[in-house]
């Protein structure tokens, strides 16, 4: 029956038994000893009556050696039993497995997971309800400077994790702020009472002043960044170029796959916008751009680019686009605007990049906090930049290590980091980024939010960069499985007992035993987790459930939030404003006036000789070379004079048409003609019409011209197939050699 109950009953229970038998069979062997000793009779023995009610305890201290005796006696009976007891409760050993458990206020104290608010560093969880005092779940900051948090919309991240940190952290800060809650509830408390400048950029934070109306114009309110200035700042040419091709890779995502040959295309065309840019003066990307698409034929753009520049780099990338079809010139510019580039074609992404009102090489010398408000609508929008100003910053911290003038740590708070896209500079510098005074805040929805990003490979290794993890109740499947998984097993005792019929009245049966090992928290489990509690994963270390922060009800917290209250939020001061496009007003028809003879004859000839320039370059393509036409006549060359007639003729009848259409008609009433005005062509009056005579003798005229140049051109193409240089029309650009060894 012992066998069947659990271990905390089964040995104290055994041991008890066998003790109390022990104690009595020792008694009662004592009893008979003392009866012996001091001389009584033995029929004066009674069993239920052991020697220490039998005599008094005066009679047994007045003889020392029979009290030890006596003790003595009655005790190794006692002693026996119970381990006898014991030892046959005692079952074989099972197998033991992981014994993963939740961290106990000890292991809490000796691993210095619990600090005092005022210890740097991020602050995770509280051990306590937040209404209470109680110590905080934090780590020290060198030994865990990144910290991940994974939980779903509406579980408390903001008041939970977010503004705690912003409140609490003495150093530089870049957020993510969605919304603009984190800027409203802690930039106040970052600027008066830790001394921070305050940064807000957000490009699409207009406003309207009060009283406005149709003709106020709109006021944008934002600091401004431009990626380009801290790349031309490098001394050469060389450095840009490789800093260029860096910056890109790091805020231009191609989707398609099939798109790869376009897009590296596309941003070779942009680092040379960029380049020229730069040597212009001008280093914006919203200039690269413009750069980039051209104000009318890109080819011609790009030769005149190749001819000004001084950069070899730059002309041989813009020569190689020249040398391109329109359509597939067209193709790279388009990959590489839906790469991400495409947002500069906002005016307010371009107004808010042409400067920079910050340099993210003073955070680590001077507090600051930079807030990047952004409204949830405009998140996937303002990903590229927002890529970029994360990567940006991270790459300033990296040109060298902090120097003792720059003893502030730079927490980047990176909310929503999923939505942002794949940032590879985050991904690569989360190792190293510790020793130039970094710390990574990272915050998502889910596991399958990640690996949709990054894949399985790289989330593993994020969260393993992060050193703490931070989970609240998940709301998906995947989430919560690799939260147990992470959570570890233990060890359990499995049970089973098996009886006859024959003996089912009798309690005794077989009873089998074994070790499983289950999780320590299922994944079905961890979905019903109470919303309250955080659990707290830090790296080498037993998990940690904890409460939930909430900064507007603990008490040290509180009174840093309330502090706010009658001081102005810090904004920039409003930017240039943007005009209004004027009404649409209808604008009344131009009065026109009818052609004159001469005004008709002149657009006719101008008309017809490019007609007959047309003509003579698609004879031009037609005509074989002399290796591929040898023995083969040469086709007819179509006579310009003859062409100039049949237009003539057929401009007679159009003539003659006019002329009658001027007449009036039977009724004596004119007809009615809409004007040029009105979308067609005024009629000719007869006074005004030429006759076909005329048009002919002028069209013969043109028609002798366009012979002569027939001519020449014939000659010209003569003198190169000879070997000659053909002869370059005047007014036009001669386009550059490109330049050997320029890569």
């Amino acid at each position: 029956m012992l066998q069947s109950m659990d271990s905390a009953w089964r040995f104290p229970i055994a041991a008890t038994v066998g003790l109390a038998a022990g104690t009595y069979i020792g008694a009662v062997l004592a009893t008979l000893y003392a009866i012996f000793v001091f001389g009584d009779g033995v029929n004066t023995w009674n069993v239920l009556e052991p020697w220490f009610l039998r005599y008094s305890p005066a009679r047994i201290a007045a003889n020392p050696d029979v009290r030890y005796t006596i003790w003595l006696i009655t005790a190794f009976p006692a002693v026996v039993l119970a381990g006898v007891g014991i030892n046959s409760v005692q079952r074989g050993r099972l197998s033991s497995y992981d014994d993963s458990h939740f961290q106990t206020r000890t292991e809490l104290k000796r691993n210095k997971m619990t600090a005092p608010v005022e210890r740097p560093g991020f602050v995770y969880a509280k051990m306590t309800k937040p209404q209470r005092p109680g110590p905080f779940v934090s780590a020290e900051p060198n030994r865990f400077p990144h910290a991940i948090m994974i939980g779903p919309t509406g579980r408390g991240k903001g008041v939970g994790f977010v503004s705690p940190n912003l409140l609490k952290f003495g150093g530089s800060a870049i957020v993510l702020d969605q919304k603009g809650e984190n800027f409203e509830n802690t930039a106040i408390h970052r600027e008066r009472g830790l001394g921070n400048r305050i940064w807000y950029f957000s490009p699409f934070d207009y406003v309207m002043p009060e009283g406005a109306d149709d003709t106020t114009p709109v006021y944008t309110r934002t600091h401004r960044f431009n990626p380009l200035a801290r790349i031309a700042a490098l001394p050469s040419w060389e450095q840009q170029y490789t800093a260029i091709n860096a910056m890109a890779d790091l805020f231009l995502i191609v989707e398609s796959v099939n798109a790869q040959s376009f897009f590296q295309a596309g941003r070779s065309l942009f680092v040379g916008a960029c380049l020229y840019a730069i040597e212009k003066g001008r280093p914006t990307i919203g200039e690269a751009l413009r750069l980039m698409t051209g104000g009318g034929s890109k080819k011609d753009s790009y030769v005149a680019i190749a001819e000004s520049t001084s950069n070899p780099t730059v002309a041989e990338i813009f020569l190689t686009m020249a040398d391109e079809t329109d359509k597939i010139l067209d193709s790279y510019v388009s990959v590489i605007r839906g790469a991400g580039l495409e947002l500069w074609l906002d005016p307010a992404v371009d107004r808010a990049t042409s400067e920079s009102d910050f340099d993210f090489s003073t955070f680590r010398s001077e507090p600051q906090s930079l807030y990047i408000v952004v409204q949830p609508e405009h998140l996937k929008t303002l990903a590229p930049l927002i890529r970029l100003l994360f990567a940006d910053a991270i790459a300033s911290l990296q040109r060298k290590l902090p120097g003792p003038d720059e003893p502030h740590p730079v927490m980047f708070l990176m909310d929503e980091f999923d939505q942002l896209g794949r940032q590879p500079m985050v991904l690569n510098s989360i190792k190293t980024i510790r020793q130039y005074g970094g710390r990574f805040f990272i915050i998502t929805q889910s596991i399958p939010g990640l690996e949709s990003i990054y894949g399985e490979t790289d989330r593993r290794a994020l969260l393993a960069g992060a050193g703490v993890q931070i989970y609240m109740t998940p709301q998906d499947d995947r989430t919560a499985q690799v939260l147990s998984d992470a959570l570890g097993k233990r060890t359990t005792v499995s049970t089973t007992r098996s009886q006859s019929v024959i003996r089912k009245f009798d309690e005794s049966g077989n009873v089998s035993r074994r070790s499983e090992e289950r999780p320590l928290i299922s994944p079905a489990e961890i979905l019903r987790f109470p919303l309250d509690r955080v659990l707290v994963l830090p790296e080498g270390q037993y998990p940690i459930l904890a409460h939930h922060i909430r900064y507007f009800e603990d008490h040290h917290f509180e009174c840093i939030y309330a502090a706010r209250a009658g001081h102005d939020l810090p904004y920039p001061p409003l930017t240039e404003p943007t005009k209004r496009a004027k009404k649409i007003v209808a604008v009344a028809p131009a009065e026109t006036k009818p052609l004159t003879q001469e005004q008709m004859v002149s657009g006719l000839a101008e008309q017809q000789s490019g007609y007959a320039g047309l003509a003579g370059q698609a004879e031009q393509k037609q005509r074989p070379t002399p290796s591929a036409s040898a023995g083969r006549a040469a086709p007819a060359k179509r006579d310009g004079a003859h062409t100039a007639k049949k237009i003539a003729a057929e401009f007679g009848d159009f003539a003659h048409d006019a002329e009658e259409s001027g007449t009036p008609n039977t009724s004596g009433a004119s007809r009615s003609t809409p004007t040029v005005g009105q979308g067609r062509r005024a009629p000719l009056k007869r006074a005004d019409a030429p006759s076909a005579a005329t048009i002919a003798a002028t069209f013969e005229a043109e028609g002798q011209r366009g012979s002569s140049r027939d001519t020449l051109n014939d000659s010209r193409s003569a003198d190169g197939a000879t070997g000659g240089e053909p002869a370059r029309p005047a007014g036009t650009r001669s386009r550059p050699k490109r330049i050997a060894g320029s890569s």
